[in-house]
């Protein structure tokens, strides 16, 4: 049974994609670990793991050691904006990478699909002649699963929202 819910999940996916409902979530994102952030910060972190002053940076910047500094600091205390971060970043030859991932390190629809799975099989036993769960059709509970994905009354009971500004 597992199996043939794995291939729904994905049937499922393939079709929020053809109705470009996609993952912006990088795939490497799931997998990445959270690092512990150093105390002093990345910044200083970077630029000292580099062996590099701060009068280098603070010239590529074409701002003063101590304006570096409070960067640093400001960095390190999470006061930063992530435009000055990024250029900081780029003074130090390094890219900022930025993203919110699911702490369940899942894709969005993954946990989409967890949430409408158990209404998904609930629709299916009741329209399916078979009610034995072995005899599960993938692409069947797939499309079960995106018809009560898009059911307004569906997504009014799920708190979903039908579209991004909202």
């Amino acid at each position: 049974m597992k199996t043939e819910l794995n291939k729904a999940e994905y049937i499922w996916r393939e079709l929020l994609a053809m109705e470009d409902i996609q993952e912006h979530l990088p795939p490497e994102a799931l997998g990445f670990i959270t690092p512990s952030i150093p105390k002093e910060g990345w910044l200083k972190y970077c630029r000292e793991a580099q062996h590099l002053g701060l009068e280098q940076i603070a010239q590529i910047l074409e701002i003063s050691k101590a304006g570096l500094k409070k960067l640093e600091t400001n960095e390190a205390t999470g006061v930063i904006t992530l435009r000055r971060l990024q250029e900081v970043a780029k003074a130090l030859d390094c890219e900022l990478i930025y993203f919110i991932r699911p702490r369940q390190k899942k894709t969005f629809s993954s946990l989409i699909w967890q949430q409408i799975l158990p209404k998904a099989l609930k629709t299916y036993r009741r329209r399916s002649s078979s009610r034995r769960f072995q005899n599960i059709q993938p692409a069947a509970l797939a499309r079960v699963a995106q018809e009560l994905f898009r059911d307004p009354q569906v997504r009014r009971e799920m708190q979903w929202v039908r579209n991004r500004d909202s």
